[in-house]
């Protein structure tokens, strides 16, 4: 049975989808001006602001078939990938709303990389606050016991660093992917949407560059202040769950609001029941 390659609906032989982008593409064809192209759209509002990445069961080879046809990892292209990395961050700063709800495309590799720093930077916000409120705990529960010098307190040495550091990356890393996965079954088994795995993780990667930022920041002004680095570190994940939800409003542009803001918060829900019980298995 043939189907609508734009919104995949099934079609009847010889029959026209009437959706919205089909009617587009008509008028394009046939020569239409653009005023008659908007009058033929069935968005309104904001939702004429904002684009879906679901694909349709024509194209579904085409997706399977991704990690086959990707280009090889290169020196080169991991330069040119962090190049616009860069650029999309310096975007998303000037209007994160706007960019979250249109990031564009994003490669794989660049969204590797937008998960790997945005690890990195958690890492060392986490290592140095830890290591600053423990010192001070340790001070203030201690003084000057004769125990003091037996215990081993965290430190700022090099190696003890870099330990933490890969590891940290590497775990937070993990725990992305997982959020990515998290949000993606929602799409997939409840919201109902074919979106691959890859074009879905555009808007939760492009959520977490606030968190990346602050948590930054909060690594600068942890030697001045470690109750700073924790309230930025805050805000941060506030800023992540707010960004995540406009992401998932221009997605989900089809569904209500309410329907949204409800499959958002269980998105949330399952991510940290999972995180809570690898904690305490841990």
């Amino acid at each position: 049975m043939r189907s609508c390659m734009y919104c995949g609906k099934d079609l009847a032989p010889g029959e026209v989808c009437d959706c919205a982008a089909s009617a587009a593409a008509r008028a394009k064809k046939t020569g239409q001006t653009e005023k008659s192209e908007n009058k033929q759209s069935g968005y309104t509002g904001w939702q004429e602001s904002t684009y879906r990445t679901g694909y349709t069961k024509k194209t579904r080879k085409k997706f399977r078939d991704f990690f086959k046809k990707a280009p090889k990892f290169s020196g080169e292209g991991f330069k040119d990938a962090a190049g616009e990395v860069s650029g999309f961050t310096k975007r998303f700063m000037r209007d994160p709303v706007n960019t979250v709800t249109n990031p564009g495309v994003l490669s794989i590799w660049q969204i590797i990389i937008i998960t790997v720093l945005t690890s990195l930077v958690l890492s060392l916000c986490t290592y140095f606050s830890y290591v600053r409120i423990f010192s001070s705990m340790l001070h203030q529960a201690l003084g000057a016991v004769s125990g003091f010098a037996e215990i081993a307190a965290p430190s700022y040495r090099i190696t003890a660093l870099l330990e933490y550091t890969l590891v940290g990356t590497i775990s937070y890393t993990v725990l992305i992917f997982l959020y990515f996965a998290v949000l993606f079954i929602v799409n997939r088994f409840i919201m109902r949407q074919q979106t691959s795995f890859k074009t879905f993780c555009v808007r939760p990667a492009a959520a977490l560059i606030p968190l990346m930022v602050l948590s930054l920041v909060g690594v600068a002004v942890n030697f001045f202040s470690v109750y700073a680095t924790v309230m930025l570190f805050l805000t941060g994940i506030v800023m992540w769950i707010i960004l995540t939800y406009e992401g998932l409003r221009a997605e989900w542009s089809f569904a209500p609001a309410v329907r949204v803001m409800y499959m958002t918060a269980l998105s949330f829900f399952i991510f940290f029941v999972i995180v809570f019980n690898i904690l305490r298995i841990i």
